[in-house]
């Protein structure tokens, strides 16, 4: 696709999806198919440590915290 192409002449390798949308069934499917590129769900708790209890229920609640472990990441700057 003219995108697609796009893309990979930015040097895109990969698409990171963050926000509720992210989690719409599908979707990360459906870009992977039509981008041909990796398609992640993005992890703002990635490189922070929390006890293993709560992996499942960051899991599911990770897309919607971006924007908020970021701004807590960057006062600790």
């Amino acid at each position: 696709t003219t995108l697609q192409s796009a893309l990979v002449d930015q040097g895109v390798s990969k698409i990171v999806l963050t926000g509720g949308g992210s989690k719409t069934s599908g979707l990360i499917d459906y870009l992977q198919k039509s981008l041909s590129l990796p398609v992640v769900e993005g992890n703002p708790f990635d490189n922070i440590s929390y006890p293993n209890i709560l992996q499942t229920k960051l899991k599911e609640m990770m897309p919607f915290f971006g924007v908020s472990v970021g701004a807590a990441l960057r006062g600790l700057q």
